[in-house]
């Protein structure tokens, strides 16, 4: 008993001198997923669509150079805008020239928050059409979903063209830049 009493008090010595084996820092892998999603899925969702201009070229009447919105393309008091929302028109409407407004695409909120919304059309070199009186939203609620419009004019050429879409979104702590070509068929 004696010598069981000499061992746990040494034991009990050892450990006050020893101290507790605490840890100061510590070093952990941890691991990141990233996935990437579809246009439709992603947090601005762009669904793009193929426009074709069936009428000849010379038929689609307009002025190639004009833009009969403000600034992005946006004007409440464009040909045809209904005045229900600004910057948004109905699908079916036309501009002065006559030419139907098509949807070009389609884009969809999918972040937590509401984005600010600029859409820019490039192309439309000589003889290549252009983009007129585009209607795109400024501001895109959480969850909406809402087409850009426009009416597409082709050039003096039948033919297939791409023009370049530019898209920026900002929204709380986000910002999205993207790029898409849209496919343009004039005079099938």
């Amino acid at each position: 008993m004696r010598r069981l009493r000499l061992v746990l008090l040494a034991l009990g010595a050892l450990a006050l001198v020893a101290g507790t084996g605490a840890m100061s820092s510590t070093t952990a892998d941890r691991g990141v997923s990233v996935q990437v999603a579809d246009d439709e899925d992603a947090l601005l969702g762009i669904e793009t669509e193929g426009v074709v201009v069936s009428a000849p070229p010379a038929d689609r009447g307009g002025d190639s150079d004009s833009n009969d919105g403000g600034e992005n393309g946006n004007a409440d008091d464009a040909p045809g805008n209904s005045g229900d929302a600004p910057g948004r028109n109905a699908s079916n409407a036309s501009d002065a020239s006559g030419a139907d407004r098509t949807t070009l695409l389609t884009l969809t909120n999918n972040a937590p928050g509401a984005l600010d919304v600029s859409v820019d059309v490039a192309g439309g070199g000589d003889d290549e059409p252009t983009v007129q009186g585009l209607q795109a939203p400024d501001t895109l609620d959480a969850g909406e979903r809402v087409p850009v419009e426009g009416t597409v004019v082709c050039g003096g050429e039948r033919g297939e063209y791409d023009l370049t879409v530019d898209i920026v979104a900002a929204g709380d702590g986000l910002e999205i830049d993207a790029t898409r070509e849209l496919t343009v068929e004039c005079g099938s």
